[in-house]
């Protein structure tokens, strides 16, 4: 153990890959100890929850993407259809606030127009974990503060927008336990037996955990 926790809970996420006959690691990277003038100009601003300061505090951003070796010798519950992988993309606090290439709010979480009556939910959003193209759980902003407060929102416009039982911390923990195995948001808090099959299906022979 170190004196990092995040650093530590990314490690074991990822080690088994190194060993692993059916899976490999992609872009795994963590970064830490160059986040210290962007957190400092973010909290001049707004107040920050005590686990969002935590995080930022050990490490600068985070990305984790891992998928199965090509010819990968595992049962599949549907060949044709599952993709089999895994992916966080935790972003810079100066990323998470001020938004991406100048995009933020609504023009950033809902580039399709789905959901127009949920708009000013979406500019009070700030991105934490974005998987272009797939989904974001984003933070809520309110006066001045961030609130450790996660909404779950489909980038592919299909779906719904919602709310997660868990804040920050609650989230980073279920996500290292399930790898970040593909739709495992939506295996842990909401409660979908498809996804949760999957996840628990995969999740054993890759990685020989639930």
């Amino acid at each position: 153990m170190s004196d990092n926790p995040v650093s530590d809970r990314y490690h074991a996420c990822i080690a088994p890959l190194a060993a692993s006959s059916v899976a490999k690691a992609g872009r795994c990277v963590l970064s830490y100890g160059h986040n210290g003038a962007a957190l400092a100009r973010v909290r001049q601003t707004l107040t920050l929850p005590a686990a969002l300061e935590r995080f930022y505090e050990q490490a600068d951003s985070m990305q984790i993407r891992w998928r199965l070796q090509q010819g990968a010798a595992i049962e599949y519950l549907d060949r044709e259809i599952d993709i089999v992988g895994g992916e966080a993309n935790v972003l810079p606090v100066s990323t998470c606030v001020d938004g991406i290439d100048g995009r933020r709010g609504a023009e950033l979480l809902d580039p399709y127009g789905s959901f127009p009556e949920a708009s000013e939910l979406l500019d009070r959003l700030a991105p934490f974990d974005y998987c272009e193209g797939e989904f974001a759980v984003c933070l809520e902003m309110e006066s001045g503060r961030v609130l450790d407060r996660l909404h779950f929102v489909p980038l592919d416009g299909v779906g719904e927008i919602r709310p997660l039982p868990v804040g920050v911390e609650g989230y980073l923990q279920r996500g290292f336990a399930m790898r970040f195995i593909h739709h495992w948001v939506e295996a842990a808090f909401f409660d979908s037996p498809d996804w949760t099959a999957f996840s628990k299906h995969y999740l054993a022979q890759v990685f020989g955990s639930k």
